[in-house]
C-alpha cells in the first residue's frame, strides 16, 4: 500500500504556488491548443562479441531498439508524455548461438502529468529522475553501458523543477523528487515478458512508499560558459530483504568548444554509492572519462569508465569499459527524419573477464509537432 509523509506535501505547496502565477502572455494564446508532439527514434544494432574469456560468451547479436514518445499538451503549460521502448527484454543464456531479433519485449518507461510556469515545473507519474548524466551522454556505442547500473529509471513519484537564469551566472535547474520503483502492471512488458516487478524481489526504493528522493542541480560554470556541471544527490530506502538504504551522489563536468571546423565535446562524471544494492556497508563507484570530436558530417568518439566494488564481504572487484566509435551524419532528409550510422570496438573486463566486440548501429530519429485543428505549429 501507497503511503504518504508528511514532508512530501511541500511538493504539492510548490505546486499550488506554480497554479497562482500569472496567466499566459497574448502571445502564447494565439497558439493552438490542444496540440500532439513526439518523436520516433529506430535503432537497428549489430554486437559481435568475437573473442572472451569465456567461450559461452561468443556470439553475434542482432536487435533493435525502438522507442516511440508521444506528448499532448492540454495548454501551453499542461502536459501528459508517454514513452514506450521496444528492445530485446531477456539476456542471452550460455547455451544460445547468435541472436537475431529474439526476446523483444515493449513496456512503457514513462508516462507523467507535467505542469510548467515561469521557471517552475511539476511532474507527477512514472519517468526517470534527475540522477547522473553518462548513462545517457556517455558517447559512443557502448560509452554508457557500465553507468546504466545507476539510471533511475521506471520510478513513480513526484519532482518539482525550478529553473534561474540571469546574464551574470547563466541558466540553471534544481530538481527534487520522492519516489519509488514501479511495481504497477507497467512494469512488465508485451510481447516478450520481462517479468513484473514484485515487492520481495528488494531491491533500492522498491518500497512502495514516497520514502526515496533525489536532489539535483545543473548549469553552467559562470566563469567558463562553455563548461557546464551536474550535481545530484540520491537517498533509496531499503526493498523487503535489504539490510541498508542506498545514498549515492554524482559529480559530472562537461565540456564544448568549437576551434576552427572542429567541436571538441570532452566530459567526466563520477558517481559514489555507500549501501549499494541495499547491502550494508557495501560500496560502489564509478569514473566515466569521454571525449567527443565531430569535423563536418563525421564524429570520434572515445570513452572509459571503470567501475569497482568494495563488497560486505570478500575482495574488491574492478570492471573496466573502454569502446572508440567513428560514425557519420546522413542528415534530417532522410525519409523526413535524421540518419546516422557509427561502427566501432568495444573491450570490458568484467569480473576478471575479458570480452571483445565489435559493433555497428545504425539510427533513424522523426520528429513531428502539430495543433489537433490540422495546423502545423
Amino acid at each position: 500500500m501507497i503511503s504518504f509523509h508528511p514532508q512530501r506535501l511541500a511538493l504539492y505547496a510548490l505546486l499550488v504556488l506554480a497554479l497562482m502565477q500569472p496567466s499566459n502572455t497574448a502571445a502564447e494564446e494565439e497558439k493552438s491548443y490542444p496540440s500532439v508532439e513526439g518523436e520516433l527514434v529506430v535503432e537497428i544494432q549489430n554486437d559481435n562479441f568475437y573473442n572472451s574469456d569465456d567461450s559461452t560468451a561468443e556470439r553475434n547479436e542482432l536487435f533493435t531498439t525502438t522507442e516511440p514518445t508521444v506528448k499532448f499538451n492540454f495548454s501551453k503549460r499542461l502536459s501528459v508524455t508517454a514513452h514506450a521502448v521496444f528492445e530485446p527484454v531477456q539476456g542471452a543464456r550460455s547455451d544460445d548461438d547468435d541472436r537475431y531479433f529474439q526476446a523483444h519485449g515493449l513496456y512503457i518507461e514513462d508516462l507523467f502529468l507535467q505542469y510548467q510556469t515561469n521557471g517552475l515545473s511539476f511532474k507527477n507519474g512514472k519517468f526517470g529522475q534527475s540522477f547522473g548524466q553518462a548513462w545517457d551522454t556517455a558517447p559512443g556505442i557502448y560509452g554508457t553501458d557500465f553507468a546504466e547500473d545507476y539510471e533511475l529509471a521506471e520510478r513513480i513519484g513526484l519532482e518539482i523543477g525550478y529553473t534561474f537564469k540571469s546574464k551574470s551566472v547563466g541558466e540553471h535547474t534544481l530538481k527534487a523528487g520522492t519516489f519509488f520503483q514501479d511495481r504497477t502492471f507497467l512494469s512488465n512488458s508485451a510481447i516478450t515478458n520481462r517479468g513484473r516487478t514484485v515487492a520481495s524481489a528488494g531491491g533500492p526504493s522498491n518500497s512502495g512508499s514516497l520514502n526515496s528522493y533525489a536532489v539535483s542541480l545543473e548549469g553552467p560554470i559562470p566563469v567558463t560558459p562553455d563548461l557546464g556541471y551536474h550535481l545530484a544527490y540520491a537517498d533509496q530506502a531499503q526493498g523487503e530483504g535489504n539490510t541498508s538504504r542506498q545514498r549515492g551522489f554524482v559529480v559530472n563536468l562537461n565540456y564544448s568548444k568549437i576551434i576552427g571546423d572542429v567541436t571538441f565535446a570532452p566530459m567526466i562524471e563520477y558517481a559514489y554509492f555507500d549501501g549499494w544494492d541495499g547491502t550494508d556497508n557495501q560500496q560502489r563507484y564509478f569514473i566515466t572519462a569521454a571525449l567527443t570530436t565531430e569535423w563536418k558530417d563525421f564524429k570520434l568518439a572515445l570513452s572509459y569508465t571503470g567501475r569497482n566494488t568494495d563488497p560486505a564481504s570478500g575482495s574488491n572487484v574492478n570492471d573496466d569499459l573502454f569502446q572508440a566509435s567513428i560514425g557519420y551524419n546522413f542528415g534530417c532528409k532522410v525519409f523526413a527524419g535524421c540518419l546516422s550510422f557509427d561502427t566501432g570496438y568495444r573491450f570490458a573486463e568484467e569480473s576478471g573477464t575479458d570480452t571483445h566486440a565489435w559493433g555497428a548501429l545504425l539510427a533513424y530519429t522523426y520528429n513531428f509537432d502539430h495543433a489537433l485543428d490540422g495546423k502545423k505549429k
